[in-house]
């Protein structure tokens, strides 16, 4: 196995016993009775997860998965192993990072709206500042 800071999706990857923070996004496939993991950063759970290998059929979404560690998730104790499924970009964390850092293309709802208000107030001051121009001039 490599170490954590050369890793690749497929690869094994050991899950220390100490407190560090996950590389990558892997799944975890063998784990001793006491592995937690501290979701905080992206559930904002204040209790660690208990971490197990057991099939979670009841969980509909993979991140929600008690088998799943993310990129930037802490181990609280315990350790294991897993299969790296994503790295850099390709991770949850790096996925959200790269959106909020992409410019926006197109306006939201409410700026077109306020370009509208502003659109349509410009043209009733244009109104009527030549209206009252004409009535100041005659």
């Amino acid at each position: 196995m490599k170490s954590i800071n050369s890793l690749i999706p497929a690869e094994c990857s050991v899950i220390p016993h100490r407190r560090l923070k996950l590389p990558a996004d892997a799944r975890i496939f063998e784990c001793s009775s006491d592995l937690s993991l501290d979701r905080a950063i992206s559930t904002g759970e204040a209790v660690p997860l208990q971490t197990t290998v057991k099939n979670d059929s009841r969980v509909s979404n993979y991140l929600e998965s008690s088998r799943i560690g993310l990129q930037c998730i802490f181990t609280v104790s315990g350790s294991g192993k897993g299969i790296v499924f994503a790295t850099g970009n390709k991770t949850v964390f790096g996925s959200i990072a790269k959106m909020t850092s992409e410019p926006k293309k197109n306006l939201t709802p409410i700026q077109k709206e306020i370009f509208r208000f502003v659109a349509i107030m410009a043209s009733i001051i244009d109104v009527l500042s030549v209206f009252v121009s004409i009535l100041w001039a005659a």
